[in-house]
């Protein structure tokens, strides 16, 4: 050793600074190594600089030392990134909200946990040495080499401890999914219960309500409570009412099916599901209620559906103790209006007040030619005019509010003849105050008059008694025959001469008379010439006389004509 200066002690040597300077790099170099490879140098470094120091040094503990000191540092290292690594892969979990993503992302994170590793999802087949790793009850997850090499403790460790956050991670998404889904099915059904909810409470206020409702109304309740075309049929499968409204397809076999199972609900699957229940009575069946939908209806529509068909029932059964009632009550009326020769009692009255028949108003009674059957009908048309109507002494007759009788006719013609298809003769009387107990005598002027028309052959005619008031003191209705032998009696030879000559007499006489004997004002209204119109009354003297016009065959033959005005013109033929 050479030269003075600071020295540095190395285990038993005693070595000058200067000089030893690469010694105390060599050492460092070895203290900061991480490699065997790194160590290995160091150490050549160190042996060199003690050779050129001319030290004796046994390098083989110190290699030893580094050597555990390196791998020491190395493993630290490598627990250090594979920690951060982790870190980082559990950070990422939370990042994921949807778990086939959270999936992919589990086998794409496995290999940076375990360099060199691969993560696949397996059942049954897995590669040798492969870690299987529980992810949830149905989902296992196999890790392994492709060399087959088993993986490290502290590979396992991280991976272990990776796949349960992923485990717990994928069990929080799957129970958000389920949750989301009850929800949803959840919120559904609260839509769902409060539309039919609505319904019923429809449903229930139609059947309170204090008029019948319409079908259309029950129809639009059920449609917009299921969301379908909801239709209601008649006991033999006829369509009453849809909505919305349009052409519904007949479903006969599925509405049989409904009626032969009251209570179940009958399916039809198709492009479009077809749904139909009975509506059923103790007593009978009153019809069927059919939906038409797309999508098939839930178990809560189809439970509404159900219950609809009870409340449909109740609605049935109060309409027709309603209506069984009311035809009670609208006969005890009209008898008690057409029997009372007095002023109407108070129960009369208030069963007039119920019916909301006008007491204070001027009304008419119109007799109406027809069978028993026709009495419903009468009924029905006079409740629409106002009034009250049916059979009273084995008669269909009705009482109408007015103060026109030839009016009042027509109106009631007219709503028969909707029904019927035709119009039946009838007759009204005069108007007159019900309250005051006139009725029965108006009653049977109109009957009165009917048996006249009916006498006389008019047929589909309408007549006022007020039209009939001269015949009412001369013709018995009972005996029929003494209006034909006038009618025949006093138009026969006109009659056979048209029939003979094809030249209207009987209606020339009409209109002479009806001119107060104008013979130029009657050709004009006939639209004949004057001197035709004198060769007619010429032959109508050479037939029936030259006293024609005046004393009692004057009257008998304008009574005649009065008839044929009525409309008599089967009897004319007959008597031709």
């Amino acid at each position: 050793m050479s030269g003075p200066g600071p020295a540095q002690q190395i285990g038993a040597m005693t070595v000058p600074m200067k000089n030893g300077e690469a010694l105390i790099e060599a050492f460092a170099a070895i203290l900061d190594t991480t490699t065997a490879d790194a160590v290995d140098e160091a150490l050549l470094r160190l042996g060199r600089a003690a050779t050129d120091l001319d030290l004796g040094l046994d390098l083989r503990p110190l290699a030893a030392v580094a050597h555990r000191a390196a791998g020491r540092h190395q493993s630290r290292r490598r627990r250090e990134l594979s920690l951060l690594a982790l870190n980082q892969a559990l950070a990422e979990l939370g990042r994921h909200d949807d778990a086939d993503r959270l999936r992919a992302a589990i086998v794409d994170t496995i290999p940076r946990l375990a360099p060199g590793t691969a993560a696949v999802w397996l059942s049954e087949h897995a590669a040798r040495n492969a870690l299987r790793v529980p992810l949830t009850e149905s989902t296992v997850l196999h890790v392994g080499r492709s060399d087959g090499e088993p993986l490290g403790p502290d590979e396992v460790a991280a991976v272990q401890r990776y796949a349960q956050a992923a485990a717990s991670r994928l069990s929080g998404l799957d129970a958000c999914r389920e949750a989301g889904l009850r929800q949803d099915e959840l919120t559904g059904r609260l839509g769902t219960l409060d539309r039919t909810g609505s319904m019923m409470d429809t449903l229930l206020g139609l059947t309170t309500a204090p008029e019948p409702p319409l079908p259309a109304a029950v129809a639009e309740a059920l449609s917009a409570g299921l969301d379908t075309v909801a239709a209601l049929l008649d006991p033999g499968g006829r369509l009453i009412a849809a909505y919305p409204a349009g052409p519904v397809a007949a479903a006969p076999e599925l509405a049989r099916r409904a009626a032969a199972d009251p209570g179940r609900v009958a399916v039809e699957p198709g492009a479009s599901f077809r749904y139909a229940v009975a509506v059923a009575t103790v007593a009978r069946s009153e019809g069927t209620i059919l939906v038409v939908r797309r999508a098939p209806l839930t178990g809560d529509e189809l439970a509404a559906l159900r219950r609809a068909a009870h409340v449909l029932a109740a609605l049935r059964v109060r309409q027709n103790a309603l209506l069984q009632a009311y035809e009670e009550m609208r006969t005890d009326l009209l008898t008690e209006l057409l029997v009372a020769r007095r002023p109407l009692s108070r129960p009369v009255r208030v069963l007039a007040e119920a019916r909301r028949f006008p007491l204070d108003r001027q009304c008419l009674v119109v007799a109406i030619d027809g069978e028993a059957a026709l009495g419903r009908v009468v009924a029905d048309a006079a409740a629409l005019l106002g009034g009250v109507g049916g059979r009273h002494d084995g008669t269909p007759v009705a009482v109408l509010p007015g103060d026109d009788p030839q009016a009042v006719v027509e109106a009631l013609s007219a709503r028969m003849r909707r029904v019927t298809g035709e119009a039946p003769r009838m007759c009204a009387s005069d108007p007159t105050g019900p309250a005051a107990g006139t009725l029965p005598e108006a009653f049977e002027a109109a009957r009165h008059g009917l048996a006249l028309l009916r006498a006389a052959g008019s047929a589909h005619r309408c007549a006022t008694t007020r039209d009939l008031a001269l015949y009412r003191p001369l013709f018995d209705p009972e005996r029929s025959g003494d209006v034909r032998d006038l009618l025949d009696g006093a138009l026969r030879p006109l009659l056979d001469y048209e029939r003979e000559h094809h030249i209207d007499l009987v209606e020339t006489v009409h209109v002479f008379l009806a001119t107060g004997g104008n013979a130029s004002q009657a050709a004009r209204r006939l639209f004949i010439h004057p001197n035709t119109m004198t060769k007619r009354l010429d032959r109508v003297s050479r037939l029936l006389g030259d006293g024609w016009q005046d004393g009692v065959d004057g009257l008998r033959l304008r009574l005649a004509l009065h008839l044929r005005s009525l409309g008599a013109e089967q009897l004319y033929d007959q008597a031709g």
